[in-house]
């Protein structure tokens, strides 16, 4: 598993943007930071992993975000998200 690698700073911009809860079932256990593209659409720019990026997410919610395409759902309100910030 890759794990994305951004600054303590950058972390709690995160979670103090979403509340310290996950964006899709807005339970406040198990978080983990959710980066909302594909690896084929993600930005490998310099800015791949500033807070505009990733979303708070529980770890159930994460499994379905990378799930089947049953779940894509999960992914596409991570996006709607943050772009309605």
């Amino acid at each position: 598993m890759i794990v994305a690698k951004f600054e303590n700073k950058t972390k709690e911009q995160i979670y103090n943007r979403d509340w310290k809860i996950c964006v899709i079932c807005w339970t406040n256990s198990q978080l983990q930071f959710h980066h909302v593209f594909f690896w084929t659409e993600s930005n490998y720019e310099s800015n791949r992993n500033q807070a505009d990026q990733w979303v708070t997410i529980c770890c159930d919610c994460h499994l379905l975000a990378h799930s089947c395409k049953q779940w894509e759902w999960v992914r596409q309100e991570a996006i709607d998200y943050l772009n309605n910030l």
